[in-house]
């Protein structure tokens, strides 16, 4: 096969096993330089071929010594050469990507010349026999004939034209977006090293539809968090999705932590302004009221997530709870008023009983016999003793409408000392 081939050739065989490993050839030059260079390496012990001529002392070393197609054809160069390529990389800490490249380059080449009527000894200097494919010689290519290569040439860059998408995503993304699912946008997200912009499209429970395109910040199996310019948004299982399209970006995900202690709600305020916050924890020494998943919520304590510009009203909180405490204790004194003026009520309708009776019995009693008089005398008496002990009972009432007046007039104050501690987690965009 000629080297046009091999180099065309290897780059369509290369992008396309390499994009398992998320690599994209096309995606920097010198990538793409590599490729051609190790699809057309092992021609290097041939003299008249365009690496022979640019490496002429080694191919006019390799072509007296071993000949043409022999030991550079075979897996006692090609595996050692895998091995150099990735301690290279590894050395210089560039992960894998030139290995990679080095290892499908170097085997389209191979695999090509299998192809090929006079075939490859891959055993080479074990065994001198040639691997071919396939086995009728009827069916192998001639590497001298015009059409053949030409043929070949038309289909490499067919495919090179077809897989661009497939370059530039990577097989797993590629076969992933088929889904429009959360399982394969995670599996995605797993596999990917950079951040992924999904397109998504679906109705919430509530019923409303929401479209749009942003970063994937975090995925489970069952929720996927994106960030869309300002705000986040959340896809969960029992969504009804239409469509998730990951497409792979250049872009790495950072974030930064923050711990605060002991400052102002003002100066939390200003903290978390315009932030994209993934996590967040706030303790205080005063209750605070602030919004939880669309729920109104109030403590000394908050943990939120996935949040923007979240609100903290330490006033109102205080203010709320003051609020309650002195409605409570103006609703028991209102109770005891009301049980007091019963019991007055019912207090002066004895009273009343008693001073007729006192009266009817003065009335009547001149006009009584002498045993009678004596008898009513001293029922008179008691009844003017217990009427006198009337005078005796304290009133309640007033005392406690004061109290009730004391609490309308206390005025609603906040404390001046409220200190936050807490921890923070947010993108840096």
């Amino acid at each position: 096969m000629s080297g046009t081939n091999h180099i065309t050739g290897g780059i369509v065989f290369t992008g396309i096993f390499a994009s398992f490993w998320n690599v994209n050839i096309f995606s920097r030059p010198e990538l793409l330089a590599a490729t051609g260079f190790f699809a057309i390496l092992p021609d290097v012990d041939h003299l008249k071929s365009p690496i022979g001529k640019a490496f002429y002392p080694l191919a006019k070393w390799l072509d007296r010594k071993y000949g043409h197609r022999t030991i550079t054809h075979s897996l006692t160069v090609y595996i050692p050469g895998i091995l150099l390529v990735m301690f290279l990389e590894k050395l210089f800490g560039n992960g894998f990507s030139y290995t990679l490249v080095y290892a499908f380059a170097y085997f389209s080449h191979l695999l090509y010349d299998m192809l090929t009527k006079q075939g490859v000894p891959l055993f080479y200097p074990f065994k001198r026999n040639p691997c071919v494919i396939p086995g009728n010689p009827d069916m192998r290519l001639r590497s001298s004939d015009l059409k053949t290569e030409a043929a070949c040439f038309a289909i490499f860059i067919l495919l090179g034209i077809t897989c661009q998408n497939l370059f530039a995503n990577g097989f797993w993304n590629t076969y992933n977006r088929q889904f429009s699912d959360l399982k394969h946008l995670h599996q995605d997200g797993q596999m990917s090293e950079t951040m992924l912009s999904v397109a998504f499209k679906f109705r919430n429970e509530a019923g409303k539809d929401i479209s749009g395109t942003g970063l994937l910040i975090k995925s489970y199996e069952t929720e996927a968090v994106i960030w869309e310019k300002d705000h986040f948004v959340k896809i969960q299982k029992l969504d009804k999705i239409q469509s998730l399209i990951p497409t792979r970006t250049q872009k790495m995900l950072s974030t930064q932590e923050v711990f605060f202690s002991n400052i102002s709600p003002d100066s939390l305020t200003n903290l978390l302004h315009g932030k994209a916050i993934t996590a967040l924890t706030l303790q205080s020494n005063t209750d605070f009221a602030y919004t939880k998943e669309n729920k109104p919520e109030t403590g000394k304590r908050a943990e939120l997530t996935y949040v923007v510009n979240p609100k903290f009203d330490f006033a109102k909180a205080i203010a709320e709870a003051k609020e309650d405490t002195i409605s409570g204790r103006k609703k028991i004194l209102e109770y005891e008023l009301r049980k007091e003026l019963s019991r007055q009520a019912k207090l002066h309708a004895e009273k009343q009983q008693l001073s007729a009776s006192i009266k009817r019995l003065s009335e009547s009693i001149h006009s009584m016999e002498l045993y009678d008089r004596e008898k009513a005398t001293k029922e008179l008496a008691a009844l003017k003793q217990d009427l006198a002990n009337f005078k005796e009972v304290e009133d309640n009432a007033g005392k406690i409408r004061l109290q009730i007046q004391t609490l309308d007039k206390k005025t609603i104050t906040v404390p001046e000392a409220t200190l936050i501690n807490g921890y923070l987690n947010f993108i840096k965009l």
